[in-house]
Formats: C-alpha cells, sequence, structure tokens
C-alpha cells in the first residue's frame, strides 16, 4: 500500500471517528449536570411530599383540605430552608427534644 492509499484510509478512518463522536463545551456540560442535578431535586421533592400526603391519608384519615395545609406549611419551610432563613440543624434539634425523632 502507497503512501497516498494510506493517507485515503487514515482520512476515512478521521472522518468516521468524527461522525461517531460527540464534542462538548465545558458550559456545556456544567448546563446537562446542573439540569439533572436539579431534575434528581425534584424528583426527590415530589416523592418525599407524595409519600407525606399518602401517609397523612392512608394512616390519619386526612382528607384534601388538611393535607393541603399541612404541605403549605412543609413547602413554606423548606422555601425558608433554602433560603437560609432556618437551619436545618436547628430544627433536627428541636425535634429530637420537642419528640425525641431523630433524623439521619
Amino acid at each position: 500500500m502507497g503512501r497516498a492509499e494510506c493517507r485515503r484510509q487514515e482520512r476515512a478512518e478521521r472522518k468516521q471517528y468524527n461522525k461517531e463522536t460527540i464534542r462538548l463545551r465545558p458550559d456545556e456540560i456544567k448546563k446537562i449536570r446542573d439540569k439533572g442535578e436539579e431534575d434528581a431535586r425534584r424528583f426527590d421533592i415530589d416523592a418525599l411530599l407524595t409519600s407525606f400526603a399518602i401517609t397523612m391519608h392512608d394512616q390519619y384519615g386526612f382528607g384534601q383540605k388538611r393535607i393541603m395545609r399541612a404541605l403549605g406549611y412543609v413547602d413554606d419551610m423548606y422555601t425558608k430552608i433554602y433560603q437560609e432563613e432556618l437551619d436545618i440543624t436547628e430544627l433536627k434539634k428541636r425535634l429530637r427534644e420537642e419528640t425525641g425523632v431523630i433524623i439521619k
């Protein structure tokens, strides 16, 4: 095989490799990662609130009004925690002291 033929084959291989390769800039990777983290956070919150609401209904017979009131309170508290107006460590301490429940 001559040099020209070798170069032609190398170009064809490079062309095929480039077709099969996905290239992303660092800012694109960060955007994808951030979206994945946000999606995971939303799923966790949805799962927790749904479990909480179903438990209130199944175990304690809560209806729509009481569940919505409790979920509103939880949502307000979560927002304050997220905005750092409330400290989760202090809330856990208060829960332990007032009820004996320890969240790990």
